[in-house]
This record gives structure tokens, sequence and C-alpha cells, in this order.
């Protein structure tokens, strides 16, 4: 008998592409943000916006994923997730958030549709196929060479 574990994550579509983000690594989910473009910035890390009291980066999935409208200072997207991994907190705007859904190991699947290092697995959600992305990959494949140090 095979234990399955069941992880809570969130559903969230940029353009047409759906994609579930651990519940785990969510802090915060909010309106559109304001953000400013940073000339060392990358496009997939392209700038920083306030948020509680701090700077955070800006993630852009679309340039990431190679989907939709890339961002462009200073509007996001109608929604912004704010995401912890490890020491980093991020701000991905996002077109819509969903509610979160319960995801087993089996409910998870080999991705067909991306072969990239960042997309761990696809699964169903609301009728639509949703990559599993991980976010430490793309943090750390795309990180800037100038980085900001905490004092």
């Amino acid at each position: 008998m095979h234990n399955h574990r069941v992880r809570s994550f969130v559903p969230i579509t940029i353009d047409a592409t759906w994609i579930v983000i651990e519940m785990a690594s969510v802090r915060e989910i909010g309106g559109p943000l304001t953000w400013i473009a940073l000339p060392t910035a990358t496009a997939v890390l392209p700038g920083v916006s306030p948020w509680r009291g701090h700077a955070v980066a800006v993630a852009d999935l679309a340039a990431v994923l190679g989907v939709g409208e890339r961002l462009a200072s200073p509007t996001g997207r109608a929604r912004t997730l704010y995401l912890q991994h490890g020491g980093n907190t991020l701000a991905v705007p996002v077109d819509t958030v969903r509610g979160p859904v319960q995801l087993s190991d089996h409910d998870l699947r080999k991705p067909r549709a991306r072969s990239d290092a960042f997309c761990l697995a696809e699964a169903d959600v609301e009728g639509h196929t949703a990559l599993v992305i991980d976010l430490g990959v793309i943090v750390d494949g795309f990180r800037p060479v100038a980085s900001v140090h905490h004092q």
C-alpha cells in the first residue's frame, strides 16, 4: 500500500496558461502592484516592488514561460502573489488567482507540454492542464549577477 502525499496548491493564470504554486510558499495574495524597473534586471526578474516596508524582486512568469505579455513598469497584472523562496520574497503578477486545490502525488504526472527544468509536473485543475513549477529553479536560474545585500 502506497501513501500519497496530499499538498495544497494555489492555481493561477497568466494569459491562457494555468500554473499551480505550492500553498506553503504563498505569503500573501494582493491586487495589482506598482514596480520599478532596474537597469541591471533580467526579463525574468525585471525590477522591484515595495512590500511590507521592503523592496522585493518582481518575477515575470510570462517571460519565464514565454506566454502572454511581458511586464512593463510601472504596472503589473490584476493580482499579485507574494511568494517566499528560501530567504527571498518574490512579487509575482498574475491574471487570476483561483481557490486552493488539494493534489496528491497520484494527481501529478510528468509534464507533456513543457520540458523546462522548472516544470516539475502537470495536473488537471478545473478542466485545464496546469503546470507545477519549482520557484527555486526559476529564482536560482535567472538571478542577476548584481544582487541586493542586506546589512
